[in-house]
């Protein structure tokens, strides 16, 4: 199965995801899909753990030669999902556990429309904490700009959260956790249209 989180920067989706993989129940049945980005690491990011650092001319090779599942611009970056992650988890029998944005998510969801998806979200102010709370070596002008950007790209993927199978508040990383666990759990246990 393919299981998509999505939301918007800073709500948390690397620790959900985090806990997820490490979750006695249903960690062992999945492997995380590490993304590929043109964007710099950011302090305490590990490359090919926390995502595939590549030039924008890596990417763009890779675009040409169909080597993404899904990839998009975003933030002025680009990213994309790797097809050798599918082939992996494949190999594995695992469920891939997906990480990316909107615009990506949309895409995935043409090729894969049996794919689960999953939207993260927090109230306005509490993810501008989360963003003003990121290690960050960007100056404080500069580090402004980029809150005021990803808070007004957060409204345009909230727009989005509709068309998601799931939509889940994460107000308590526990709650939200396990409520993530138990829709991973139903949705595996009836049949979903076509083959993942």
């Amino acid at each position: 199965m393919l299981i998509v989180i999505s939301g918007p920067s800073g709500v948390g989706k690397t620790t959900v995801i985090d806990r997820l993989l490490h979750h006695p129940e249903i960690g062992p049945e999945l492997k995380f899909s590490t993304s590929a980005t043109t964007r710099k690491p950011r302090p305490g990011e590990i490359a090919d753990v926390s995502y595939h650092f590549i030039s924008t001319q890596e990417f763009e090779r890779m675009v040409a030669e169909d080597a993404f599942i899904e990839w998009a611009h975003v933030h002025g970056n680009m990213y994309g999902t790797p097809v050798r992650e599918l082939h992996a988890a494949r190999e594995q029998g695992r469920d891939l556990l997906l990480e990316i944005d909107v615009q990506g998510a949309a895409a995935l969801r043409e090729k894969f429309p049996q794919a689960l998806m999953i939207f993260l979200k927090v109230s306005e102010d509490m993810l501008r904490k989360r963003l003003q709370g990121r290690p960050s070596a960007l100056s404080p002008e500069d580090l402004e700009k980029e809150i005021a950007l990803r808070m007004s790209n957060a409204r345009d993927e909230l727009e989005q959260a509709g068309h998601y199978d799931h939509i889940v508040e994460n107000r308590d990383l526990d709650v939200t956790v396990d409520e993530i666990v138990s829709i991973i759990r139903k949705e595996k246990a009836r049949p979903r249209n076509g083959a993942n």
